[in-house]
């Protein structure tokens, strides 16, 4: 599970840590819950031991962008390269 935005505290020289929901704690606030499996809505804490889809991850880490981009500091710009049209067929 992510601990918290950010780098690990213990980790040595990686930068800044910032306070934030946890994985679990991010899905108890979004209203996912476990009743048999993961549901929105009534039920429990999901387990810790629990495969998560990667879509509710995915949309974590995007949340996790989103806050970190609105929490930069005046004068800061943060710009995302694209990527080229993908050429498969």
């Amino acid at each position: 599970m992510v601990e918290h935005l950010g780098s690990h505290a213990s980790f040595v020289d990686a930068g800044s840590v910032r306070p934030g929901p946890t994985y679990a704690d991010w899905l108890w606030l979004s209203g996912y819950r476990w009743n048999g499996a993961i549901v929105c809505g009534e039920g429990d804490p999901i387990p810790d031991d629990t495969y998560t889809p990667r879509s509710l991850l995915g949309r974590y880490l995007h949340w996790c962008f989103d806050y970190i981009c609105a929490s930069v500091p005046e004068g800061i710009v943060v710009s995302m390269p694209r990527c080229p049209e993908s050429t498969y067929d």
